[in-house]
């Protein structure tokens, strides 16, 4: 959770951290959670972006950033894909 910001991140780099095969990590991930890597970084960036979403003026490239997508519409794409509406959407029906 504490790197989720880096857009680069990686289980073969955590691995290397922790000092375990990418392959034992997407093991043990899987059966502790029953979620891949990928599916656990996707759900802890969209948590985060809806935080900024809900409480932040920042703009869509700005919580692209912080939170690690790259640019605006990677981090569109995959919200809208995730939460079924549009980040400018979600923002509006939170703020009412």
């Amino acid at each position: 959770k504490k790197n989720y910001a880096d857009p680069g991140l990686s289980a073969f780099a955590i691995s290397q951290a922790v000092g375990i095969s990418e392959k034992y990590l997407y093991q043990y991930l899987k059966e502790q959670t029953g979620e891949t890597f990928a599916a656990i970084l996707m759900r802890i960036r969209i948590d985060k972006a809806q935080k900024y979403l809900e409480d932040s003026e920042y703009s869509n490239e700005e919580i692209a950033q912080i939170t690690g997508f790259g640019s605006a519409n990677t981090f569109y794409r995959n919200f809208s894909r995730h939460m079924g509406i549009t980040p400018k959407v979600y923002r509006e029906k939170r703020r009412k």
